[in-house]
């Protein structure tokens, strides 16, 4: 049988007849339907046994289900719409090659689970499996062309918040991993140095970027593909 790996947030426990309000990041090892096709934001309820977990990697416990999934409430109205638009991407290429059907929403949105065995190899082997996953050259173009058509459209002054909101968008379309926080959180500090007129204290705005997701996420320092991602945008920084 087939496990089906997903990441929750536990919010509620109960053992025997006591309940415990909790707020844990968890991960769900499940077998069985109805797991792989949850979005975003979805509450359920299932009975299963709960394992120490990993805190080096911000999940504080195992979940193994028993049973099967209820759902209790469903997604939000934009988690459902940004679903919606991934499996559209899905789709769109859905003709094409195995590889290069598996490749493009990765390249587009990070979605790898299409991507064949062999292929997310060959990709490791050689050294590229960061081309994969969603960082600041994507989040520069959403932000660039969102700039454009904003000026386009004779927004000029409001541009840059047409370019947060795109940033934002973009983000709810693909998930809030590490690499895409930190490249979000840059460019809409971007979005304040272009509304302020600062545009020369880039390092300035990446160490704020990096206190404040630390802030609202603490996990991310344990995170080694954030920690990467920091380092190489400082590198880029410096050099430019």
């Amino acid at each position: 049988r087939a496990v089906v790996t997903v990441p929750a947030r536990l919010v509620s426990v109960t053992s025997g007849r006591r309940t415990y309000a909790v707020r844990s990041p968890v991960i769900v090892r499940a077998y069985g339907p109805g797991w792989s096709d949850l979005v975003p934001s979805t509450r359920v309820r299932v009975s299963g046994r709960l394992d120490p977990g990993r805190p080096e990697r911000g999940v504080v416990a195992t979940l193994t289900p028993r049973g099967p999934v209820a759902v209790v409430a469903g997604p939000s109205r934009v988690q459902e719409l940004a679903s919606r638009l991934r499996s559209g991407l899905r789709g769109a290429v859905g003709e094409l090659p195995p590889d290069v059907r598996g490749l493009v929403p990765a390249l587009v949105v990070g979605d790898t689970s299409g991507m064949p065995a062999d292929l997310v190899e060959d990709f490791r082997t050689a050294g590229l499996s960061h081309v994969t996953a969603v960082s600041g050259f994507n989040v520069a173009v959403v932000f660039g062309v969102a700039l454009l058509a904003a000026r386009w459209c004779g927004l000029t002054r409001t541009a840059p918040l047409v370019g947060a909101a795109a940033i934002a968008g973009f983000v709810l379309l693909a998930r809030p991993q590490p690499s895409v926080l930190r490249a979000a959180a840059m460019g809409l500090l971007t979005v304040v140095a272009l509304l302020t007129g600062r545009r020369k204290q880039a390092v300035s705005a990446l160490c704020v970027a990096v206190l404040v997701l630390l802030l609202a996420d603490p996990w991310l320092a344990r995170s080694y593909g954030f920690a990467l991602s920091v380092l190489a945008t400082c590198g880029i920084l410096l050099l430019a």
